[in-house]
């Protein structure tokens, strides 16, 4: 009860494609079931980590299949906490075009997962923003492998992907946790 997914551009594109493909095709959508726009994202998703999650998806029951699309489509664009004496915003890659007195349901759901956010830059005065999609060391290479935690930012993806660790903070506490 106490983990919120949240969706980030892979899991869009694994719920979106794979339910493209696990769809029934019948003679009312067989023109626009699969469009060559789709047939492109595809190419890019199975070349950037999807086709082991697609081979994977494919040695699934039908029901499992089912299941694990319903889930995906549960996951949040973003969350906002309250854990302790401290705020939180999560958002899998950040808030394009911030302004702080935007609400978070004004943002779009595209730029939410695949946005750059600007770690130089203090976003909430009186939250943190806790973020994924870019590996620390990209946002300082001494962060690398490490969480990182300036400016009012919580950044949590470690390079996992890369071969670095796999890093979780407890909200309650701020306790780092990390697997190699």
């Amino acid at each position: 009860p106490n983990v919120y997914p949240i969706l980030g551009n892979h899991d869009y594109m694994a719920e979106y494609l794979l339910g493209k493909l696990s769809a029934r095709i019948t003679e009312d959508n067989c023109d626009t079931h699969l469009t060559a726009e789709d047939l492109s994202a595809l190419a890019g998703w199975l070349t950037d980590g999807g086709q082991t999650a697609m081979e994977a998806f494919r040695r699934l029951t039908p029901d499992e299949r089912e299941g694990i699309l319903e889930y995906l489509a549960e996951f949040s664009p973003y969350e906002e906490l309250t854990v302790g004496n401290n705020r939180f915003v999560l958002v899998h890659a950040g808030l394009e075009d911030f302004d702080p007195a935007r609400p978070l349901e004004e943002y779009e759901l595209y730029g939410l997962i695949t946005t750059y956010t600007d770690y130089s830059k203090r976003y909430f005065k009186d939250r943190y923003l806790v973020t994924g999609h870019v590996p620390t060391g990209r946002i300082d290479e001494a962060c690398s492998g490490k969480i990182y935690r300036k400016h009012g930012h919580i950044a949590i993806d470690c390079g996992a992907v890369w071969g670095g660790t796999l890093g979780c903070i407890r909200l309650e506490d701020l306790q780092e946790f990390y697997v190699e």
